[in-house]
C-alpha cells in the first residue's frame, strides 16, 4: 500500500538510509484516521493564489514545477512496510507537473474555473488510493488576472509549510524573470523534523510534558460542540463521500481594533489577542459555560529545525478558556494570554497521546477550533499582485474559527461542515461579539461592514444583556454576510 505515484516499485523490508523514515506523530494521526474516514478527501488541503497584473505565464510553471522538485515530504512516497507506516523523502517515481489552462477566451470562465476546482475538492484523496497526491493548475482568466489552483494531501504538508512552499515559488519566479540564478533551496530535510522528535520523546523534556499534561486535563470541562454532526472522521459505511465545508469570511480594519486596544493600554494586548478573546467570549455568551475547552493549534517550529522544514507539524492541544463574572474583555484577554504562554511551553506533547494518556481515544476532548494564523500573507510575482484563498485545510469536526492578519486587518474565516448547523452559528457570531465592541469603534466598524449595537466596553462583559444569542435586523445581517 503506497501513494503519491500510481507506479509500484520494490520497497525494502526494513528501513534503508536517511530517506526512509517513520512518520512523525502528527502524520501518523494523520495515516491513521486516513484509513477509517468516512469521507473521500478529509485531508485534502487547497488553495486558490488570486494574481493580479501582468505574469510571465512560462516562467510561472517552471517555477513551480522547480519548486516541486525540491519539496521533500511532497516528493515522498506514503506506504507501509512489515505493518509500520513510513515515508520515503524525495523518492516519488512520477514527475509532478503543473497544468496550463487558458479559459480567457470563454465568456464563462470564472464558472467553469469553480467546476473544475470543486470536483477537484470533492474527488477521494486517500492515501491508500492511486489518485496522485499533488495537483497544480495555472489558469488563465484574461491578460491580467491568473488563478494558481494547489491541492495536497495533508500529510505532506500544514498551514505554515503550505505557504512557506507558496513563497519559495514566488522566489524563484521572480529569479527567473530577473535572468538571475536560482537560489539554493530554503527547506531543511524533514529527516531532520524526524529524529527531533525521536529525542524529544527520549528526553526528561517529554516526561515534563507528559506530567503538564495530565494535570491540566485532569477537569476538562464539559465539551461545547456547535455542530450536531458526528465526527467526520468516523467510519459510517462503507460509501465514501466527500467533505463539503461552509466558509464565511469577514473583516476588521486595524484602526477599529487598535481604538479598541487604546482604551487599556497597560494590559499591553496585541490585536492577535484581542481577536482570541472577542471569540472565546462570544462562546462563554452562547454555551452559558464559564469554562470552556476549545482546540488551539500551535504552530511548533519556533526553535526546532521544523521552522525552515516542510511537512506537517502542527499540533492541535486542548486550551481552557476560564471566564469570570466580572471579566471585562480586557480581562479575559489577558488570562487568555498567560494561560496560552504556559502551555506553549509544552506545545510539542502530541495532542492525540493526551487523548491516549487519559484513555479518551474517540472522545473528543474540546469542541470549537481557534486557529490563529500569524503567518505572512504578503506575496507578489513580480510586479503582479497575489492573494492566497483558503479552500480546504483537512477534517473540520466542530466549527472552525481562523483568523489571520493583512496589513494590520483581521480577517476572520469561519469554517464548519455542511452537514451541520455551522452555517446558523457563523451568522450569529458576529453577533454576538458586536455586543463586546465598545461605542467609540462603531464608525469604524461600520467601515468594516459591521454595524452593530455595542454595549459598555469598560463594564464586565457577562452582567449586560441577555446570555443568548441576541437579534439583529436582517439588513445588519445580509451586510455582515456580504463581505
Amino acid at each position: 500500500m503506497e501513494n503519491n505515484t500510481a507506479t509500484s516499485f520494490p520497497i525494502p523490508s526494513v528501513l534503508e538510509g536517511r530517506n526512509t523514515v517513520p512518520l512523525t506523530d502528527v502524520q501518523m494521526g494523520i495515516w491513521l484516521a486516513d484509513h477509517i474516514s468516512s469521507q473521500r478527501n478529509t485531508f485534502t488541503i487547497a488553495h486558490k493564489v488570486h494574481i493580479s497584473g501582468s505574469l510571465d505565464e512560462h516562467s510561472l510553471l517552471s517555477a513551480i514545477e522547480m519548486g516541486l522538485q525540491e519539496a521533500d515530504t511532497i516528493n515522498a512516497v506514503y506506504s507501509e512496510k512489515e505493518g509500520i507506516p513510513t515515508q520515503k523523502l524525495n523518492e516519488c517515481s512520477a514527475h509532478i507537473v503543473p497544468e496550463w489552462i487558458d479559459l480567457s477566451g470563454d465568456t464563462n470562465r470564472k464558472e467553469i474555473m469553480d467546476l473544475l476546482i470543486q470536483q477537484d475538492l470533492d474527488a477521494e484523496l486517500t492515501l491508500n488510493s492511486t489518485v496522485p497526491l499533488v495537483r497544480q493548475i495555472l489558469i488563465k482568466l484574461s491578460d491580467q488576472q491568473f488563478v494558481w489552483y494547489q491541492r495536497f494531501h495533508h500529510i505532506m504538508l500544514d498551514g505554515f509549510s503550505f505557504n512557506m512552499f507558496t513563497a519559495s515559488v514566488a522566489s524563484i519566479y521572480q529569479s527567473l524573470v530577473e535572468q538571475r540564478s536560482v537560489p539554493n533551496s530554503p527547506y531543511r530535510s524533514f529527516y531532520d523534523v524526524v529524529n527531533e522528535e525521536s529525542q524529544y520523546k527520549a528526553s526528561e523534556k517529554y516526561t515534563r510534558d507528559n506530567a503538564f499534561w495530565q494535570t491540566y486535563c485532569s477537569d476538562l470541562p464539559h465539551v461545547m460542540s456547535l455542530s450536531n454532526k458526528a465526527a467526520s472522521i468516523r467510519v459510517e459505511d462503507d460509501d465514501l463521500t466527500p467533505q463539503r465545508l461552509i466558509r464565511l469570511n469577514a473583516c476588521v480594519r486595524a484602526d477599529a481594533l487598535q481604538s479598541c486596544l487604546n482604551l487599556s493600554p497597560s494590559s499591553k494586548l496585541t490585536s492577535a489577542d484581542l481577536a482570541v478573546g472577542l471569540i472565546s467570549a462570544y462562546l462563554i455568551r452562547i454555551s452559558g459555560q464559564w469554562r470552556i475547552p476549545v482546540g488551539f493549534p500551535f504552530m511548533g517550529r519556533v526553535g526546532s529545525v521544523s521552522l525552515n522544514s516542510l511537512g506537517p507539524v502542527v499540533n492541535v492541544l486542548p486550551m481552557i478558556i476560564d471566564g469570570r463574572l466580572d471579566d471585562t474583555i480586557f480581562d479575559l484577554t489577558l488570562r487568555i494570554k498567560q494561560d496560552l504562554k504556559k502551555i506553549r511551553k509544552h506545545q510539542k506533547y502530541n495532542g492525540e497521546q493526551i487523548s491516549r494518556d487519559l484513555s479518551r481515544v474517540g472522545e473528543a476532548l474540546y469542541g470549537p477550533t481557534l486557529n490563529l494564523r500569524l503567518f505572512n500573507y504578503d506575496l507578489s510575482f513580480g510586479d503582479a499582485v497575489a492573494k492566497i484563498e483558503h479552500l480546504a485545510a483537512g477534517p473540520v469536526e466542530d466549527l472552525d474559527f481562523g483568523m489571520h492578519f493583512e496589513k494590520g486587518d483581521l480577517y476572520v474565516e469561519w469554517v464548519g461542515n455542511d452537514q451541520s448547523t455551522m452555517l446558523h452559528h457563523c451568522k450569529n457570531t458576529w453577533i454576538g461579539l458586536g455586543n463586546l465592541l465598545p461605542p467609540c469603534c462603531q464608525r469604524r466598524m461600520r467601515d468594516s461592514r459591521m454595524s452593530l449595537h455595542c454595549l459598555l466596553w469598560n463594564k464586565p462583559i457577562f452582567k449586560h444583556g441577555n446570555v443568548a444569542l441576541l437579534s439583529l435586523q436582517r439588513r445588519h445581517l445580509a451586510a455582515i454576510m456580504s463581505v
